[in-house]
């Protein structure tokens, strides 16, 4: 018979909430639950503002024994911990387990939940990289943890999941692979020997890559984006990383906001006034921006520099410069 382990779970964000609450729901997989998660943040203008991460604050509702180290401090975390862990978890924590505490477990006993198919997207942003790059499937992966490199790890069992084109954003791909995540980990964990024992190798001629997300990477450049890469980039990034484009009459930079492909443009006669990629008219109560590949984006809303976010028809009356037509450039690096 299984005997119930000691757990150390590290997270922070809602896909790690998805399995932290799956386990909490098995009682019998554990003994001892502990909770690490990075400290809490000062956020908002001015960081102000003090925000916990989301681990952190179900932790605490739940009275976990929890720990929020520094990533400096991580390196010391094992001798801090009141109950020596049989099982190192881990899901979207953000940093890479130094040896001092990989080595606390047996070996094949630290164990990574990574939302993606490994060996592809390894790496911070795989959610967002999944619907940037309008991929069909991605999933989730529990994997054993490797000294020195992330998502190396060998693959105990993967789990899969169809993608929506052009249906899902950050938010409701994160929560679905959170409760796919959620039931894989319970699986490992209740039958960990057998999982060990059929684990495998990734394929590393397979490996692709989801590097963190910049703040560059909501620069639209219309020359060469189409209106869908653009629309797939809004819903992967812009709860992080607003799109953003330079009005080339001001030189000023705004924020995108409410972007959608347009649908059927032949429709809309003054279509034909858009003659290059990036320029823009208001149609009805949006701005269309003609993209590459000579499609259309539709923009409902934008945020001038320095202020609130206002309706497209709105931000024409203040930003045409008496134009019928204005112009979008690529955001230079320091705007």
């Amino acid at each position: 018979m299984r005997r119930p382990s000691d757990i150390l779970f590290l997270g922070s964000d809602v896909f790690s909430v998805h399995v932290l609450r799956a386990i909490l729901e098995r009682k019998d997989l554990y003994s001892s639950l502990s909770v690490v998660t990075p400290p809490p943040a000062r956020t908002g203008r001015g960081k102000r503002q003090i925000t916990k991460p989301a681990l952190l604050e179900l932790a605490e509702t739940v009275r976990l024994p929890v720990y929020t180290p520094s990533a400096s401090d991580l390196p010391s975390l094992h001798s801090q911990i009141a109950i020596p862990p049989s099982i190192l978890l881990t899901a979207s924590y953000g940093h890479l387990l130094p040896s001092s505490l990989l080595n606390v477990v047996p070996p094949m006993h630290a164990i990574n939940i990574h939302p993606s198919l490994l060996p592809h997207l390894r790496g911070a942003a795989p959610i967002q990289w999944a619907i940037a790059r309008r991929m069909s499937e991605t999933g989730v992966s529990v994997q054993t943890m490797q000294d020195d490199v992330f998502d190396s790890g060998d693959i105990l069992l993967q789990r899969r999941h169809t993608i929506g084109d052009n249906e899902h954003t950050f938010t409701s791909l994160v929560d679905e692979l959170g409760k796919l995540a959620a039931k894989a980990t319970v699986e490992v964990l209740s039958n960990l020997q057998t999982y060990q024992q059929s684990a495998y190798k990734q394929d590393t001629s397979q490996i692709t890559h989801a590097p963190k997300v910049h703040r560059s990477i909501g620069f639209v450049d219309f020359s060469t984006m189409s209106a869908h890469t653009i629309d797939a980039r809004h819903r992967a990034f812009a709860h992080q990383r607003p799109l953003s484009a330079t009005l080339a009459q001001s030189n000023t930079t705004h924020q995108l906001h409410g972007v959608e492909v347009l649908s059927n443009p032949q429709t809309h006669p003054i279509i034909h006034k858009l003659d290059i990629a990036g320029a823009a008219t208001l149609v009805q109560d949006h701005l269309v921006v003609k993209c590459a590949k000579n499609s259309f984006l539709s923009v409902h809303s934008l945020k001038p520099p320095g202020k609130r976010a206002i309706e497209a028809h709105e931000w024409w009356n203040g930003h045409r410069h008496d134009l019928d037509v204005v112009h979008f450039i690529k955001p230079e690096r320091d705007a």
